[in-house]
C-alpha cells in the first residue's frame, strides 16, 4: 500500500494496526525513488488525485472529509473520511483488494467460552474474533450443523451471549459465523477488536 497522505490523515495508531493486520505501508517518496515495488493500492488525499490518474492505473482509496459529496470526475475505488479510522479503512481495503472481502477486522485472542446446544454444553476457547464470527478451539465434541449459543467474557464488558452457525471444522478448531448479535454485543466486540489492534 502506497501512502500519499501524511500520517495525521489517519486516526491514532491506525497505520501500526494495519501493519499488524498484514498490510505493508510505503511512503510515496520512497516509491518515487524507485526503492519499492509497485503497490496494490494507493491511499491518497484529494490534491494527489489528478497526478495519480495520469500514471499507471492502480486502485486509489481517497482519504477526504468530503466523502459522499465528490463529483463524477473524482471517481475512486473507495473513500474514507479523514481522519481515517481502522474499521472504515480496513473495510475499504478489503473491498478493493480481496475477492472475498471481510467487512470487519479480526484479532487473535484467547478467551474462555462455553458452547450450548439443546441439552449439551461444553467448554471451548475463542482464538480469533471479529464482529462477524470467531474461531473456536474445542475438544473433539460432535458439533451440530444447527446454530448454537456461545457464551464468553470480554474485558470491561462482562459475559456476552451470541448465536453462531458452524461453518467448518479443522481438527480442534471450529469456524463460527454469528447469526444473532445484539447491538450491545456487536459494539462490545468491535471495541475489543479495535482496542487490541490499536494497543501499543
Amino acid at each position: 500500500m502506497e501512502l500519499r497522505v501524511p500520517r495525521r490523515a489517519f486516526a491514532r495508531r491506525v497505520p501500526a494496526a494495519l501493519e499488524r493486520l498484514g498490510y505493508r505501508l510505503v511512503a510515496g517518496a520512497r516509491r518515487r525513488a524507485g526503492a519499492e515495488p509497485e503497490p496494490d493500492v494507493v491511499v491518497a488525499g484529494a490534491r494527489e488525485l489528478r497526478r495519480l490518474r495520469a500514471r499507471a492505473a492502480r486502485p486509489v482509496i481517497l482519504i477526504d472529509p468530503r466523502c459522499g459529496t465528490l463529483g463524477p470526475g473524482e471517481a475512486v475505488a473507495a473513500c474514507v473520511r479523514r481522519p481515517a479510522g481502522l474499521v472504515e479503512l480496513y473495510g475499504a481495503l478489503q473491498r478493493v483488494l480481496e475477492r472475498h472481502p471481510r467487512q470487519t477486522p479480526r484479532v487473535g485472542t484467547t478467551l474462555p467460552a462455553r458452547c450450548v446446544h439443546g441439552e449439551r454444553d461444553w467448554p471451548a476457547a475463542i482464538v480469533s474474533l471479529s464482529e462477524g464470527g470467531c474461531l473456536l478451539r474445542a475438544a473433539r465434541e460432535p458439533i451440530p450443523k444447527a446454530p448454537l449459543r456461545v457464551f464468553f467474557p470480554l474485558p470491561d464488558t462482562g459475559l456476552l451471549e451470541v448465536t453462531a452457525r458452524p461453518l467448518y471444522r479443522r481438527g480442534a478448531h471450529i469456524g463460527l459465523a454469528f447469526e444473532t448479535l445484539s447491538e450491545h454485543a456487536r459494539e462490545a466486540i468491535g471495541r475489543y477488536v479495535e482496542r487490541t489492534l490499536l494497543a501499543a
